[in-house]
């Protein structure tokens, strides 16, 4: 067999036929300013200052940002410019990568105030993140849009961290990801300003089916003249599905540090299925007694067909805090508490869904009787609580006509059920079987409590830490048979006195006529008022008829066995 030969190239000539093919081959193209037609950064690149877009000629641009990607903008502000006077048209998507900004900041919709922009900028964040230690406005003298539906953004700027809408129309949709703002903003500066001067600003977090959340260490803005208090701005924030907007001391119209009164811009603000929640701070939201007083307040819009949720819980730090609310709760929509406290302080909120509180606290302000007299269910889940102590009107806390109060959880402090014909303030414990405490109780005028009883010893029931009254002659008793009966029961429970009896009790929505003689209700049990154990019972006792009826079958028997 004949050999073969394979030749051995000295290393030098291996090097040199590398750097051949290399020099023979075109020198990758590094990013440019201002970037005209469309370029990607895949590696890593870096710029001292960028422009997506020209202006002489007017030309469009798009810059993409690809996963592996590293774009590091080095310049002073501004540096980073999506869009430029004159230009149709500018853009970035970014795909994965990431984006870091040492000291500039991003500016969509750049121009000056005397430049005609006729095109739209857009950011496009799918995925990937942008760091920076400055700001992001999104509409600066020229529209755009911010459109993030993944990745996050990261911002360290201790005054306004994004701007939307600050002299032209901005949008900045966040349906997945986060922007986070972790400076600590002074009073004059807020960490978000939707809405500035007489631009039109909108700010909507949510509505995907992935998490998203805007997060500030600072306080938020909203329809902020500046120092012009004639602006008339508009800001429009709706908080969606699956969305959180976490912010620290204060959500306001207008800003609290001008002597100006230049809340006359408009504020929509639609809670809409997300939920509403402090950084790591307590939050107040629509405080007329800051920014400029009765300009200051705003509505929060509970829209139909949806529940929001309000908790204290801090994003950052989950720690329970406060969350006060001092704007009006308006709308179809309905309420959840999610934990920490909520306190509502509005004495005329009107929404019309129900109230449930899953966790932590829902504290009641009014100088009222009830402000959320619209909401038709109050739900307190077991370990929860309703704090009534801060409804100062007489009575206490006040059921409104077709109200129901229902949950294993506690009432803190006076509660009064009073409605009118055909619409009973009803209090129902349990969810399902289950114990309501509360404080002292009235049951007044055309109301109703509803107890399911069912199995042994399985019953809901009230627990009353105080008086419970019952003097007046149209409240009622309705016991709900769940399975059969079986043993005693105990209805409810108080730790002061009792007053008076049910006018009407109930037993499957059929009139007991005498609930208190034996055999009373459903031909078995009795209802007993023991004031010496402060307990309402109900206890198996067989009617007269039914023990005429065992005394007759006895005497048969004994005539039976005696003959």
């Amino acid at each position: 067999m004949t050999a073969i030969r394979i030749p051995v190239f000295p290393q030098c000539l291996v090097a040199a036929a590398a750097w051949a093919i290399a020099a023979s081959l075109p020198a990758a193209a590094a990013i440019t300013s201002p970037l005209t037609g469309n370029y990607t950064v895949s590696t890593s690149e870096s710029i001292g200052a960028l422009t997506i877009g020209n202006n002489t000629p007017a030309t469009p641009a798009t810059l993409t940002l690809a996963s592996g990607g590293t774009l590091t903008v080095t310049g002073a502000n501004p540096a980073f410019l999506v869009g430029t006077p004159g230009n149709p048209y500018a853009a970035v998507n970014q795909t994965g990568g990431t984006l870091t900004l040492t000291s500039t900041s991003v500016i969509l919709g750049y121009n000056s105030a005397s430049s005609t922009y006729t095109g739209q900028s857009t950011y496009n964040l799918a995925s990937g993140s942008i760091g920076l230690t400055s700001y992001t406005i999104v509409g600066y003298h020229a529209p755009a849009d911010f459109i993030q539906t993944g990745g996050s953004i990261v911002t360290t700027r201790d005054d306004t961290a994004l701007n939307v809408a600050l002299f032209n129309a901005g949008n900045y949709a966040i349906s997945g990801g986060s922007f986070e703002a972790t400076g600590t903003p002074y009073i004059g500066s807020p960490s978000l300003q939707v809405s500035t001067h007489d631009a039109a600003g909108t700010l909507t977090v949510g509505g995907g089916a992935s998490t998203a959340a805007v997060a500030l260490k600072g306080w938020m803005a909203m329809a902020n003249n500046a120092d012009n208090d004639t602006d008339k701005g508009s800001a429009t924030v709706n908080l969606l599905p699956n969305g959180t907007l976490a912010v620290n001391t204060n959500i306001y119209r207008g800003r609290p540090d001008y002597v100006v009164s230049n809340g006359t811009g408009t504020v929509t603000f639609n809670l809409g299925g997300g939920t509403l929640r402090p950084y790591n701070a307590n939050l107040a939201v629509g405080n007329a007694n800051n920014g400029h007083g009765a300009n200051a307040v705003f509505d929060l819009n509970l829209l139909s067909a949806t529940t929001s949720t309000l908790t204290g819980i801090g994003w950052k730090d989950s720690v329970a805090r406060t969350l006060s609310i001092y704007s009006k709760l308006t709308g179809g929509g309905g309420l959840a508490i999610g934990g920490g406290t909520a306190e509502l302080r509005h004495a005329a909120n009107d929404f019309t869904g129900n109230t449930t509180i899953s966790a932590g606290t829902l504290k009641l302000i009014t100088t009222g009787t009830n402000n959320v007299a619209n909401s038709p269910t109050i739900l307190v889940a077991s370990g929860a609580t309703l704090d009534v102590t801060g409804v100062t009107g007489p009575g206490g806390f006040v059921l409104a006509s077709g109200q129901t109060l229902t949950g294993a959880g506690a009432v803190t402090g006076a509660l009064t059920a009073t409605g009118t014909p055909g619409n009973l303030a009803t209090v129902s414990p349990g969810s399902s079987i289950g114990t309501l405490s509360t404080g002292s109780v009235t049951l007044g005028d055309y109301s109703d409590l509803i107890l399911e009883v069912g199995g042994a010893g399985q019953n809901d029931k009230l627990a009353v830490t105080g008086n419970l009254i019952l003097t007046s002659t149209l409240d009622r008793l309705d016991l709900s048979p769940v399975g059969g009966w079986l043993g005693s029961y105990t209805l409810a429970t108080w730790t002061g006195s009792i007053s008076g009896e049910f006018s009407q009790v109930y037993y499957n929505n059929v009139l007991m006529p005498n609930p208190t003689a034996a055999g009373g209700i459903n031909g078995n049990y009795r209802l007993i008022y023991d004031a010496g154990s402060k307990m309402l019972l109900l206890i198996p006792e067989p009617s007269p008829l039914a023990l005429a009826g065992l005394m007759a079958g006895g005497q048969l028997l004994r005539r039976r066995r005696g003959g």
